[in-house]
């Protein structure tokens, strides 16, 4: 019997093909199931017993009666499939489970699959139902992929994917004799229509995973897989040889006549990504192109990009969607071997009747890859004297198509990955803990700071979701302190880093403008205090690049004069240099300030080209996981620390809005770290106002009373040598004047104060400055009562060594984090953020930040707070 379906699934294909005609005759079963005569018979004799047909009535056909149970199942699934099958095509196949596995991982669906006929076989009957002999040893079970008429069903041919490629690496084995390719079932309408598009593949896999990509999409394209590169030829016949022997004569599969006309038909040649590299691939890309362009079609190429799990189009619609599959197509070029002869056929058409479209010809012309041979094509077609088309109109439109082309590319290869990366399994808060050990692997940074700076880069994958970006000032007191080695650490992590050394300021605020880059600027002290225009242009690229819509004003030249235009300065940056920024831009960053590393400290030596290659995988999980949660990070709202004042709170917002999409311990290590780096800017502002502030407080909780007078105030503020009060003027300490004028831009005013011993002096009541100090200074209570997480041991307790070690003590003694023990007077308390020695000598450390809080301060009879615990 011909046939490779067994006798169940060949008895199923002629239940089918006789619902079809509505009769059955032997005649008609053999045309459309490809069978001799005498099974053709057998199978009317199973139907008439199964009750599908009647009885034999001479040479007429034999009626269709009602069908029983099992061959209206059989029937049913052609009519369910919803798509454009030929009657004669058979209903389900069978596959095993991890067949079907893994053809469902290319979205292809069981009832195309069945109309298709794709089915599993086993060693024999592979060896058996094909013909095939030889191979010795080996097991040739695996996934048959029968190859038919498109029009009749007839069955033509049929290829096996093997399970265990064969020695040498041969994955497929072939019908012997085989002379045909591979469609999925299709109309046979789509065949006649040139409008429809033909995609011409490797697999067969690949085929079936375009017409289901064609169904889902309500497309129309007719998908026609080639059986491996070369499988478009194949032995049509035989010629004689000289020796009066014959051998072999190869050309195209006679396949190819099943497309009625070709001239004018898009053709898309969409072989595996392979051929972007391999050789045989591109030369069997290339015959098969002038091929078709020889038949009159419009050869266009598709380039499968490359990805990692990405080899066919049936595995970018698996890997990446349909979307990039699609852009892929759509991205589809004139093919620049066929393109030559296209263009002189199309300019020898112009020639003839000038009617034409013109435009056929310049597409083929900017195909055409040698520059010299498209100024030729582009002289010949000027030369046929169309109205409007000269030299002068060609060139550009041509340069046009080509920029046209190589941007649908670069789309076609974003798509791709973009769809690859969406479809990544990746742990947020395993991510996180990856960026922050691979940082402290290169550079000395405590938990907080390594923190933060892992929760900032992965920030910078995920910016589109962000209303505001913090800075990360990099600082520190000398040089060698890691400073460049944290940004070199960055830049291999970071989205689009930018490196400002020696860019101009138009250059810098173009590149913003053009590709949100994120901004590194190192030596950020010489920078403000160099060339002005560049230093102007970089302040306000960061006073105002903070927040989504910001925007620095600067005239450009425009048409010989110069007009203004707003540059968009909305991105992350990271500012490094020894020293303080200026105020406006301290304010919108978060400090990491820097320490020259102890002998006992160690750290990798940096080679940059080990590390990006360490570094790859931790981008690429960064900007999937930062893709997938893109609208979650854009919705959120996170709790926010009510010790961070208003600005700190916006530039946090995204960083903790990541902590608590990555789970786990992140929320509350996100919170702790950004208190402690951003308290520490908070107590130590680097604006003169605040600190002034903040001594004066100090000053008025050491002296006890809630009045000082000018002249005493500022012999308390100058007492400590080290503060900017003892010299604040030509060497001489802040007088009452000076003092009056900064205390006047907060409001504050001196009055008329009545001191203990009856005078009258001008000075200054705490409850006049109580209401800058809320506003301007951070709050005195315990840091434990202003931002409660779920409860953990203490970084430092010694049972906390797996859970919190991130967040053991950097040393032996705690510290404050912030200043000295001393305040800014030295014989003064502190101000509640670090703990002076105590009436009793001992000294006093502030509380753990998760310790409980201390006992509430004992209120004195003036009303004055005091700040020792």
């Amino acid at each position: 019997m011909n046939g490779v379906g067994g006798e169940d699934d060949l008895h199923a294909r002629a239940v089918a093909a006789v619902r079809a005609a509505g009769e059955a005759s032997a005649p008609a079963l053999q045309r459309a199931l490809g069978v001799d005569y005498a099974a053709a018979v057998s199978l009317m004799d199973r139907m008439e017993r199964e009750g599908v047909i009647g009885p034999p009535n001479g040479a007429a056909a034999r009626p269709l009666l009602r069908l029983n149970a099992g061959a209206k199942a059989a029937a049913a699934v052609v009519e369910q499939t919803a798509l454009h099958i030929p009657a004669a095509v058979a209903p389900p196949r069978l596959l095993r489970h991890e067949h079907a596995a893994a053809l469902a991982k290319f979205q292809t669906p069981a009832a195309l699959l069945d109309a298709a006929g794709v089915r599993s076989v086993s060693d024999a009957e592979c060896r058996n139902e094909l013909g095939i002999g030889g191979h010795a040893g080996a097991d040739l079970s695996g996934v048959l992929f029968p190859y038919r008429d498109p029009r009749s069903g007839q069955r033509v041919g049929a290829r096996v994917r093997l399970d265990r490629p064969l020695t040498g690496g041969g994955k497929y084995l072939s019908e012997p004799g085989c002379r045909y390719l591979f469609l999925p079932p299709v109309d046979a309408a789509w065949l006649d229509d040139p409008a429809v598009p033909l995609v011409l593949v490797e697999a067969e896999k690949s085929a079936l995973a375009l017409a289901a990509l064609a169904e889902r999409g309500g497309r129309q394209l007719v998908a026609i897989a080639t059986g491996g590169c070369w499988g478009w030829r194949r032995t049509v016949g035989k010629h004689p040889t000289a020796d009066g022997g014959s051998e072999n004569e190869t050309g195209p599969s006679p396949s190819l006549d099943w497309i009625p006309n070709w001239v004018g038909r898009k053709a898309i040649i969409a072989f595996d990504s392979n051929a972007a590299s391999n050789g045989r691939v591109q030369g069997a890309r290339r015959a098969l192109a002038r091929e078709l362009a020889s038949r009159g079609a419009h050869v266009l190429t598709a380039s499968v990009p490359a990805e990692r799990g990405v080899n066919g189009p049936d595995d970018l619609i698996a890997v990446s969607g349909d979307d990039a599959a699609l852009a892929v197509l759509g991205a589809a070029r004139p093919f620049a071997e066929a393109a030559l002869a296209e263009a002189d056929a199309a300019i020898a058409a112009l020639k003839e009747n000038q009617s034409l479209d013109p435009d056929p010809a310049i597409q083929a012309i900017a195909a055409v890859q040698d520059t010299s041979r498209r100024r030729l094509l582009a002289g010949k077609l000027a030369a046929v004297r169309i109205p409007g088309v000269t030299k002068d109109f060609i060139g550009p439109r041509v340069a046009e198509l080509r920029e046209h082309w190589r941007r649908e590319s670069e789309a076609a290869e974003s798509a791709a990955r973009r769809g690859r990366l969406l479809g990544m399994p990746v742990n947020g808060a395993e991510l996180l803990d990856s960026l922050m050990q691979w940082l402290r692997r290169y550079v000395v940074l405590s938990a907080a700071q390594a923190a933060v700076a892992a929760l900032w880069a992965l920030h910078t994958w995920a910016i589109a979701a962000a209303e505001w970006t913090p800075y990360l000032h990099v600082s520190s007191p000398i040089k060698r302190c890691g400073k460049t080695r944290l940004l070199d650490a960055l830049e291999l992590l970071i989205a689009r880093p930018l490196r400002t050394d020696g860019i101009s300021p138009a250059a810098l605020l173009r590149s913003v403008e053009m590709d949100l880059p994120t901004v590194l600027l190192d030596e950020a002290d010489a920078t403000f205090r160099g060339d002005r225009d560049r230093a102007e242009a970089i302040r306000g690229l960061l006073n105002s690049g903070y927040r989504r819509g910001g925007s620095f004003r600067l005239c450009v030249k425009q048409d010989e004069s110069q007009v203004p235009h707003d540059f968009p300065t909305f991105g992350p940056k990271v500012i490094a240099g020894i020293g303080k920024l200026p105020d406006t831009v301290a304010d919108r960053s978060i400090p990491i300030r820097l320490r020259r590393k102890l002998r006992t400290e160690t750290v990798a030596r940096f080679r940059r080209r080990e590390a990006e290659e360490e570094a790859a995988p931790l981008v690429e999980r960064a900007e999937a996981w930062a893709l997938q949660q893109l609208e979650r990070l854009r919705q959120a709202r996170p709790a926010m620390p009510e010790a961070l004042n208003d600005r700190q709170q916006d530039i946090c917002e995204p960083l903790l809005a990541i902590a608590d999409a990555a789970c786990r311990e992140w929320p509350e290590r996100a919170r702790r770290a950004l208190l402690e780096l951003c308290g520490d800017g908070a107590a130590e502002d680097d604006s003169i106002g605040p600190q002034l502030l903040a001594d004066i407080r100090a000053a008025f909780a050491a002296s006890g009373t809630d009045r000082l007078a000018s002249r005493d105030l500022c012999e308390r503020l100058a007492a400590d040598e080290s503060s900017p009060w003892a010299d604040w003027q030509g060497g001489k300490p802040l007088a009452p004047p000076q003092l009056a004028r900064q205390l006047a831009k907060f409001g504050i005013v001196p009055r008329n104060i009545k001191q203990p011993a009856g005078a009258v002096r001008k000075g200054y009541l705490a409850e006049d400055l109580a209401d800058a100090w809320g506003r301007y200074l951070p709050p005195e209570t315990a840091p434990e009562a202003i931002f409660s997480p779920p409860k953990r041991y203490p970084a430092t307790d010694s049972i906390n060594t797996g859970e919190n070690r991130d967040f053991a003590a950097a040393t032996e003694r705690p510290g404050s984090g912030t200043k000295n023990a001393v305040s800014a007077n030295k014989d003064a308390p502190g101000s509640g953020v670090a703990f002076p020695e105590g009436g009793d000598g001992q000294k006093r450390v502030q509380p753990g930040l998760f310790d409980s809080p201390a006992d509430p301060p004992a209120a004195k009879p003036n009303g004055m707070v005091s700040v020792v615990a």
